[in-house]
């Protein structure tokens, strides 16, 4: 009997290259929908950062009847061996679950040395936006008022944020000067650092200390925000690669200002354009398409976009100034 002939079924070159051609499209079509989905998971917790950060102020005022202290008590800038600085964001660290990181702060000491400096170190990733791919995971180098110039300056990282306390809308610098209301906290003043009218000042102006009786003055107290909590700003976006005048730790570093339009940086063909000018970049901004989440006092959130009238997006950013805007506007 004639022995029978096998015979393998395999792909011919041709139809290999077909497959592999049609998974290929599969992929490019499919690509774009798996980043969209990614994105948009980073969007939502970045969001949930913004909202934390706010319900996080807002506790801390139930229980200490003011928002957190933000002011220089002491020394001047890049003076390391005396150099204090209390923010905003220490104080709300034990009510975002870092209680052992706030134990760890001295806030009489010099703040950018020993244990302290240690602290401001520490990257803390609810302070961070995930969409952000320019925060280099949180530490970044060249950070104002810490080591003024040559490689100290330009190695020496800090650890940064991505969400800034709302200060207002008043400012007298820049392209945007002399914006200011006359009612309302530190009314008819352009001064938005040192006399904000917003949730949360500066309370600093060049590298002398802060001015004891303008923090507290600053202080706000819920029972102030006279424009509602709804309506009012507390926390917003912000691209720390942008500006030098960037870190948690600082009083200096973690505020910003409406007075400029929302992601005025980041809108340039060159977003490091003002990277060097704090009068064109200290407002907020997000890498986020369209906009930028902002939080406001009651804890809320909302997405404000580019395109926000510049007077409305103004008086959402004032506590007690009168005006009657909202975002339905």
């Amino acid at each position: 009997m004639a022995a029978r002939r096998r015979h393998f079924v395999a792909f011919t070159l041709v139809e290999l290259l077909v497959v592999i051609a049609i998974i290929g499209v599969l992929v490019a079509l499919l690509l774009p929908a798996v980043q969209a989905a990614r994105e948009a998971a980073r969007r939502s917790q970045c969001a949930n950062n913004a909202r934390q950060l706010a319900l996080a102020i807002h506790n801390y005022e139930s229980s200490k009847r003011a928002v957190p202290e933000n002011f220089r008590p002491s020394g001047n800038t890049f003076n390391l061996s005396n150099y204090i600085t209390i923010g905003w964001m220490q104080g709300i660290l034990p009510y975002v679950e870092q209680g052992p990181l706030f134990a760890r702060i001295n806030q009489k000491a010099p703040s950018l040395s020993g244990p302290n400096l240690a602290v401001a170190l520490t990257v803390i990733p609810n302070f961070l936006c995930p969409s952000d791919q320019t925060n280099e995971n949180g530490l970044l180098a060249k950070r104002s008022d810490y080591y003024s110039s040559g490689a100290d300056y330009e190695s020496k990282p800090l650890a940064v944020t991505n969400y800034k306390a709302c200060s207002g809308s008043n400012w007298n610098w820049g392209d945007f000067a002399v914006v200011m209301t006359t009612g309302g906290k530190n009314a008819s003043s352009p001064d938005g650092l040192l006399h904000c009218n917003g949730l949360i000042c500066s309370s600093t102006f060049g590298g002398a200390p802060s001015v004891l009786a303008d923090a507290d003055a600053n202080r706000t107290r819920f029972k102030q925000i006279e424009d509602g909590l709804s309506n009012t700003f507390a926390i917003g976006e912000a691209v720390p690669a942008a500006t030098p005048w960037n870190w948690w730790f600082g009083n200096n570093t973690a505020v910003a200002t409406c007075a400029l339009p929302m992601n005025k940086q980041v809108l340039l063909p060159d977003y490091l354009a003002d990277y060097a000018y704090w009068t064109e970049a200290y407002g907020f901004n997000s890498w986020h398409p369209g906009g930028g989440h902002m939080a406001m006092c009651d804890g809320s959130l909302t997405f404000v976009a580019d395109s926000i009238d510049l007077n409305v997006y103004r008086s959402l950013s004032t506590i007690s100034a009168g005006e009657t805007a909202s975002l339905n506007q």
